[in-house]
Order: structure tokens, then C-alpha cells, then sequence
């Protein structure tokens, strides 16, 4: 067995020996330090698979808040004439079920197809490790007021890391012709039917009675085709709806 004096006769070549093996160590050390990034408890490696699995993203449009998880309608073909936000959700298994908490910060690319990225945003997903499945629900992109977006087709790439996780399409279309209405006097309106051209018409025989018949007839100019529009007391999930009333006589 050696004694603590052994190494003092290591001969040169053992030496240099030495000397490259623990170069190499460093540079294995920082080379793993560089490509090892931290998100919340867990510690993930670029070479590694993330702790989820992305198995779907859907599309659903929306104001500046985004709704709740009921009023949420999933689609990916939007009216240019109602589209406002267009949010992204992701959603993910969990492969790191009853091992770990995940956290990591997700960037999703919106890009105007064909041509360049037109907007991103970046949303945080967290997943506690007794949730086998997860979602999240990305800051949308988009405009206050509908009819900014361009129509055409558009991509969503979902990117952790500069790598790519999950992507989506959706498109904006012109949608069917829209009904219209027409202010008359102040509060008072026509309304016209697109598919018909006709307008909304109360059978003038019977216009102030409980049950009177609506139809579409063409327009004569009468009382009994014109309408007032009031704010309707409905549940939070329906406002911004009208309630349709006759004018008052």
C-alpha cells in the first residue's frame, strides 16, 4: 500500500497524465453546467426530455380578460368581423406524476402564414406533481375591438428552452354576410336580414298584443318594422347582449 510520500515518484509522464485527466473533468463540468437549466424544483437537461408531454393546443377567442373555463367555446376558425384575442391553450400530461413539481416558462410564436412572426407571448406553467394532466392558457394575442385581424391562416409555436413542444393553426376567415340595422331616428332602428335582405317586421293587425307574429317582410317604412335596443338584465356570462323591444308609443 502507498504512503503519503508515493506520489512524490510519480515520473513525468504520469504526471501529464494527470494534468489532461483533470482538464477534462473541468471542461465535462462546465459543459454540463452550461446546458442545464433550472425551472422551479426541477433541474432539466437540453439533452433531456421535459417532465410533460404536449398532446393537444386549442383556440378560442376573447376579450382583454380571458373567460372562464365554462364560457370558453374552442374553435380554430374565427369571424374577422368578431375575432378580438385569440388565446392558445396547451395541454400536457404529466410525465412526472408523484416524482416532482414542474415549472417552466412557455413562449408562444403567433406567424402569419406564409411570412414572418407577428407577436409573442410568454405564460408560466406549473404542474404540482399529483396532477397527472395539466393545461395553460396563454395572454392572448390580438386587439381590444374586433376586425384588426387580417384574414388568412395562422400558426402558434409553442417553444421552452429554444425548443419547440407543440404547435396549432387557426384561421380567420370573412364569415357569412351579418345582419344589419339602421338607425331611423335617435333609439329607434330597421333591421335587416343578410340572408334575405328583408326586414324584421311585427304583423301590423296585431302588433300590441301579447304573442303578436314576427317575420321578415320588405321594408315599408311602418312602426311595426321599427325597433329600440335596451341594456338586458342577464347573467354576467350573456352581457353585452341586447334586449329587443318595440319602440315606445
Amino acid at each position: 500500500m502507498r504512503n503519503k510520500n508515493s506520489l512524490g515518484h510519480i515520473n513525468k509522464t504520469d504526471r501529464s497524465i494527470l494534468c489532461l485527466s483533470g482538464a477534462l473533468i473541468c471542461l465535462c463540468l462546465f459543459s454540463l453546467a452550461e446546458n442545464t437549466q433550472l425551472y422551479g424544483t426541477t433541474k432539466l437537461n437540453r439533452e433531456r426530455e421535459l417532465g410533460f408531454t404536449v398532446h393537444s393546443v386549442k383556440f378560442f377567442e376573447g376579450g382583454s380578460d380571458c373567460p372562464e373555463d365554462k364560457d370558453k367555446h374552442f374553435d380554430n376558425q374565427f369571424q374577422k368581423s368578431t375575432a378580438r384575442y385569440i388565446r392558445a391553450q396547451l395541454n400536457v400530461t404529466n410525465n412526472l406524476y408523484n416524482v416532482r413539481d414542474q415549472h417552466c416558462t412557455i413562449t408562444f410564436n403567433f406567424y402569419r402564414v406564409p411570412g414572418p412572426r407577428i407577436g409573442k407571448v410568454d405564460s408560466d406553467l406549473k404542474i404540482k406533481s399529483e396532477w397527472q394532466t395539466a393545461w395553460l392558457t396563454a395572454d392572448g394575442w390580438g386587439w381590444k375591438d374586433p376586425g384588426n385581424w387580417e384574414l388568412g391562416t395562422y400558426n402558434v409555436i409553442a417553444i421552452v428552452d429554444d425548443r419547440e413542444i407543440g404547435r396549432g393553426t387557426f384561421t380567420i376567415n370573412a364569415g357569412p354576410p351579418r345582419n344589419t340595422r339602421t338607425m331611423l331616428t335617435n333609439g329607434v332602428y330597421s333591421i335587416k336580414s343578410a340572408a334575405s335582405g328583408k326586414c324584421l317586421d311585427a304583423d301590423e293587425n296585431n302588433q300590441k298584443a301579447d304573442g303578436c307574429k314576427i317575420q321578415l317582410w320588405n321594408y315599408q317604412g311602418g312602426q311595426n318594422q321599427e325597433w329600440g335596443l335596451e341594456n338586458s338584465h342577464v347573467p354576467a356570462v350573456q352581457r353585452g347582449f341586447k334586449k329587443l323591444n318595440p319602440p315606445k308609443k
